[in-house]
C-alpha cells in the first residue's frame, strides 16, 4: 500500500486538473454554441423581416412600380 501513497498525490493533482480542463472546454463549447444560436436567429430575424408580404393600395403601386420604372438598369 505505501508504494501507491507515493504516487497518490501526482495521481489526484492530474485528475484535478483533468476535470478542470473538461469542464473548460465543456463552458467554452456552450459558449460557441449560444453563439452560433443568437446569430443564426437574428439572421433568421432579419430575413423575416425582409420578406413580409404587405398589401399594397393603388396609390402605392403606382408609385412603387415609377420608382422602379425610373432605376437606371447597369
Amino acid at each position: 500500500m505505501s508504494k501507491f501513497k507515493k504516487y497518490e498525490a501526482g495521481a489526484l493533482a492530474k485528475a484535478a486538473s483533468d476535470k478542470a480542463e473538461r469542464a473548460e472546454q465543456e463552458r467554452r463549447r456552450k459558449e460557441r454554441l449560444e453563439k452560433k444560436k443568437k446569430e443564426e436567429q437574428a439572421e433568421e430575424e432579419k430575413i423575416d423581416h425582409d420578406s413580409k408580404i404587405v398589401e399594397l393600395t393603388d396609390e402605392q403601386a403606382v408609385k412603387l412600380q415609377e420608382e422602379i420604372d425610373n432605376k437606371v438598369f447597369i
